[in-house]
């Protein structure tokens, strides 16, 4: 069986969804603490695609820095429940600070949204979202209409087989 690619060099293939800075709110009570955390952000548009590029980026990071927090992959149900949401968080994957990160979360849903976690100590942060539009196959799909065809070709040869047999 061959294995497909896809093309992540191809610029044409990938879609700017979503950036944001996000800056925590300042402590005005105690002035040993500078800042309250980032609460969780949860971004407002969804993918269809289960290819996306995350950069994080946060200007004032020390240099020793490398975790940015955390990725979830957002799926809506259609139950609500007595907070009123009806996302429930699938998948997670660790964010990494001031590169480009490619993730590829299973494709269980037409469509998504995800939701950062930021470390506690950031006192600001920029997201930025890219989609990747291009090609692409699920391998488990692929292997299942594989699976199919060859059976279902074998199947239709006995049939036939059968159906001949005895001189009808």
């Amino acid at each position: 069986m061959q294995q497909r690619t896809i093309d992540l060099s191809n610029s044409d293939n990938w879609r700017l969804v979503w950036e944001q800075l996000i800056i925590a709110q300042r402590v005005v009570i105690n002035p040993e603490k500078q800042h309250h955390p980032i609460p969780a952000i949860k971004m407002p548009v969804q993918l269809e695609s289960p290819i996306f590029v995350v950069l994080v980026e946060n200007q004032q990071a020390k240099s020793t820095w490398r975790f940015a927090g955390v990725v979830t992959q957002l799926v809506s149900t259609g139950i609500i429940d007595f907070g009123g949401s009806n996302d429930v968080e699938v998948t997670s994957r660790k964010l990494w600070l001031n590169r480009v990160s490619l993730y590829i979360f299973s494709r269980i849903t037409t469509s998504f949204s995800l939701k950062f976690y930021i470390p506690h100590w950031f006192e600001e942060v920029s997201i930025t979202v890219w989609e990747y539009l291009g090609n692409y196959d699920d391998t488990t799909e692929e292997l299942i209409k594989q699976i199919r065809d060859e059976n279902l070709t074998r199947i239709e040869e006995k049939l036939d087989d059968i159906s001949t047999y005895g001189g009808n």
